[in-house]
């Protein structure tokens, strides 16, 4: 998803060089907000993308909270005695 949007974004940012170029400057200032849209969009998902990281990091160290440990005991040892 990032690489379509910085792909449109690029597009757009080199849409409004080109209009500024050649004094369109309203349809460069289409442009460049624009690219200031893409820009919050990206900023907005990676910190979605950051978020999602810290509290699939922060769930993989926290201790099973339904773990049963005897049962769990009983099976590893039924296990043994195969």
């Amino acid at each position: 998803m990032l690489g379509g949007l910085s792909a449109q974004r690029a597009d757009a940012h080199q849409l409004a060089q080109d209009a500024q170029a050649r004094g369109w400057n309203d349809e460069a200032d289409r442009h460049l907000a624009l690219v200031e849209r893409f820009d919050a969009i990206i900023a907005k998902t990676n910190a979605a993308d950051l978020r999602r990281l810290a509290v699939a990091e922060e769930q993989r160290h926290q201790p099973l909270a339904n773990f049963d440990e005897p049962l769990a005991s009983q099976r590893y040892a039924r296990r043994l005695a195969g």
